[in-house]
């Protein structure tokens, strides 16, 4: 597979319509992606033992289910912010949590 920055739009819509293998691949190559967006909020270096790891995989996935193109926004900016907002959420809940 190449890389999934020079074209993620038509890598996203085979996912979207159905192909869960091609889904695990795109995913396993873009955890340097995932886990760059997660050391800018956190600056933790060991992110992926961190439940935010796992939150921003989750975030990452439901980016892929539910991205359109025709928005005009391009899929890593778009990917960036829901990874980021449910990381800031989940440690916002985290801190409630402990109050």
């Amino acid at each position: 597979m190449k890389t999934w920055l020079s074209d993620p739009e038509s890598i996203i819509r085979k996912i979207q319509v159905g192909d869960d293998e091609l889904r695990n691949e795109f995913i396993r190559s873009s955890l340097l992606f995932v886990k760059n967006a997660v050391f800018r909020v956190t600056r933790d270096f060991y992110v992926e033992s961190s439940d935010d790891f796992s939150i921003a995989l989750q975030a990452f996935n439901r980016a892929i289910d539910r991205f359109h193109s025709e928005k005009g926004i391009p899929f890593e900016p778009y990917a960036r912010i829901i990874i980021r907002n449910a990381v800031l959420n989940h440690i916002r809940s985290e801190k409630r949590a402990r109050r």
